[in-house]
């Protein structure tokens, strides 16, 4: 749950008469950017680095989150011989100033995040084993917010799952007590084991009704903020409420019924994102493969 001073903070943020237009603009049925109560802001899914796939950069509006992914093998803790490792870190882009790091704003990301993904059961440390009291693997996942206009934790837990989709790991092969990581030249890496997907929907709740992927301007205006998680195939996966007042059963009920319709959204945008970047990633490597046949072939006439 966020705490009172990240909600204190968003409210600073945010001038009484900033907060009367925005009350006034919902009784009207409207919002200040013209969209429906139920309707996302425009949604980019981008995997930017050619020769790393395991990064993702996603667009909400003009909020922007970048998420890495490193993947590494090694020793387990003393204390859980059979557990990998999962870390979030959060940074925005003054992560360099003194006391960035212990920002409201980061702390509710990571907060939501890793409850999300670690909490919801979505990265089962148990799974990460490779050799119980011998190998494990660490997953450390960081998330830039390079711009926030609102709804930061969606945006940075959609850049969470599409870089934890789409990374890849080196393949192993273990025989008896010994481990062997193979490079992406002797096999092709592999895709990390995630127990389910999980896609999340933010709304900020009004007494008489709440919107979704709210604008900083209506979290702040808002009597509460609730985030829920579901999967694809409509399993509930997580509920995180995040600041403010107390939100009722039947106002989640509400969130959820209509998350179902975003969750589908997202997923495909995601999806396709993930298959077109595969796409270029495969003709690259075709166009690379033909240079080198006929750079060969040249070598070859001299």
């Amino acid at each position: 749950m966020q705490s009172g001073k990240a909600a204190a903070t968003a409210a600073h943020f945010l001038g009484t008469g900033d907060r009367a237009a925005v009350l006034e603009s919902w009784k009207e049925g409207v919002r200040m950017d013209a969209r429906r109560p139920q309707q996302l802001r425009e949604l980019t899914v981008e995997f930017p680095v050619p020769t790393d796939r395991n990064q993702a950069v996603v667009t909400l509006g003009q909020t922007v989150v970048a998420a890495s992914v490193v993947v590494e093998l090694v020793e387990p803790s003393p204390f859980g011989a059979n557990l990998g490792f999962f870390d979030v870190n959060v940074r925005g882009p003054d992560a360099g100033a003194s006391g960035a790091q212990r920002s409201p704003l980061l702390v509710e990301v990571r907060t939501a995040v890793d409850a999300i993904l670690r909490g919801g059961g979505a990265v089962d440390t148990e799974s990460l084993c490779v050799l119980p009291g011998r190998y494990v693997w660490s997953v450390s996942l960081t998330l830039t917010i390079l711009s926030d206009a609102g709804n930061a934790v969606d945006a940075a837990a959609w850049a969470a799952v599409a870089a934890l989709r789409h990374a890849r790991r080196s393949d192993l092969t273990v025989t008896n007590d010994t481990v062997i990581a193979h490079t992406a030249r002797e096999r092709d890496p592999v895709p990390l084991a995630m127990h389910h997907v999980p896609i999340t929907v933010s709304a900020a709740v009004l007494p008489d009704g709440f919107v979704i992927d709210p604008t900083t301007a209506e979290a702040g205006a808002a009597a509460c903020c609730v985030t829920v998680g579901l999967t694809p195939s409509m399993q509930v996966c997580a509920v995180h409420k995040r600041s403010g007042a107390p939100c009722d059963y039947a106002t989640i009920q509400a969130v959820l019924a209509v998350a179902k319709n975003v969750v589908c959204g997202v997923d495909e945008v995601m999806t396709a994102a993930m298959a077109a970047d595969e796409t270029k990633r495969k003709e690259a490597a075709r166009a690379r493969f033909e240079w080198a046949r006929k750079r060969t072939g040249v070598s070859r006439k001299e």
